[in-house]
């Protein structure tokens, strides 16, 4: 289908800036030369958490224009609650409609397609999980042979009117060794601070949109998932 044809183009995309990234980055987002082959080795994890595709909402700003207090943070969090749920029911067909088709392995495909181009990055011991939260990496990193990990994780989501597919990927080098400075919390080692590398790409792609109604624009997106072979 269309929608799966951008989302596909999204992530080669964001793997196709990888390489260029890593090299062309300001400090400290730079993986200085000496750096790049660090001792005892490293893995690389891809990581995509969610199942389905998601749909972001414009956030209500009434709580500013408001002024703040705790009535304006009422109403901005009942009318993000109505559009969240608006949102909700009208992906569901495009979702339907993605049934079968399998991100986790575009994902991986196009991660070992952009670390080919970077050959200190060219590695064959590349694993695939859905953990990506913070102590989910931390035991990664406990179970590692190797002294670094890096993590490269996806995330994708259609924006609010449906008019943009995102592909997210966030690339983090992280140590197995526990910082000295904080020695009882091996999830630090995932902090900011004490990362050996991180740079976050995205791309979009836009999807031609028939109108102005969510529910319309939805529905085209399925019509064209059912004739795309």
């Amino acid at each position: 289908m269309k929608v799966l044809l951008h989302l596909g183009v999204c992530f080669a995309l964001v793997g196709a800036g990888m390489s260029s990234a890593v090299i062309a980055a300001a400090p400290p987002n730079v993986v200085e030369e000496a750096s790049r082959a660090p001792a005892g080795g490293r893995t690389i994890q891809v990581l995509v958490a969610q199942s389905e595709i998601k749909s972001d909402i414009n956030p209500s700003n009434i709580a500013a224009a408001m002024g703040g207090g705790l009535l304006g943070g009422l109403l901005a969090a009942s009318q993000n609650a109505s559009r969240t749920k608006k949102a909700e029911a009208a992906i569901e067909p495009i979702r339907t409609a993605m049934n079968g088709f399998d991100t986790d392995a575009l994902a991986m495909e196009t991660t070992k397609a952009a670390l080919a181009g970077t050959p200190w990055m060219a590695s064959d011991a590349i694993a695939f999980g859905k953990d990506s939260s913070l102590l989910g990496k931390s035991a990664l990193l406990d179970g590692s042979q190797a002294n670094q990990i890096a993590f490269l994780e996806y995330s994708y989501d259609l924006s609010p009117d449906f008019e943009n597919v995102r592909v997210v990927a966030k690339i983090q080098f992280a140590n197995k060794t526990v910082p000295a400075n904080s020695p009882t919390k091996p999830e630090s080692r995932l902090f900011p601070q004490n990362l050996a590398y991180a740079q976050t790409i995205t791309s979009i792609v836009s999807l031609p949109a028939p109108g102005e109604d969510l529910e319309a624009i939805a529905a085209t997106k399925e019509e064209n998932a059912c004739t795309f072979a």
